[in-house]
């Protein structure tokens, strides 16, 4: 048992409630799951800026471990055109779901993109692409 010092509740010592640390003699963190993340959320709320920022850089690398990982808990074969075809894939969803978000916030069913008309995802898509 652990007592978490933030929040003051005895907590057992397992990663259902506590994350783990290698640097820490128990190895686990000070504070529990919990604490750790509302003060995550606090701090992201008042550094928006750095932590978009961060995020962002992060979401857009999509390195090759990222790509291969994800390939693994899909129980799909780890091979560089799977690789390939997988990050194009990643990118393509984003570049929707992106869309979906321009498009609620316009809140417009038929909007003018890059000189074409596009009436819907597949057409935005293809206008993104050119």
């Amino acid at each position: 048992m652990k007592v978490c010092p933030k929040c003051g509740e005895k907590k057992p010592l397992i990663t259902e409630y506590w994350a783990r640390d290698k640097g820490k003699a128990n190895g686990f963190r000070g504070w529990c799951k919990k604490c750790d993340l509302s003060n995550s959320r606090i701090y992201a709320l008042k550094n928006k800026e750095k932590s978009t920022e961060r995020g962002n850089s992060w979401r857009t690398r999509l390195c090759y471990n990222y790509v291969k990982e994800t390939l693994i808990k899909q129980g799909l074969p780890v091979t560089p055109e799977m690789i390939e075809l997988k990050r194009q894939q990643i990118i393509m969803k984003r570049t929707l779901k992106l869309f979906k978000k321009w498009r609620f916030e316009n809140e417009s069913d038929s909007t003018d993109v890059q000189g074409k008309q596009c009436e819907d995802e597949k057409d935005y898509v293809r206008a993104v692409q050119c």
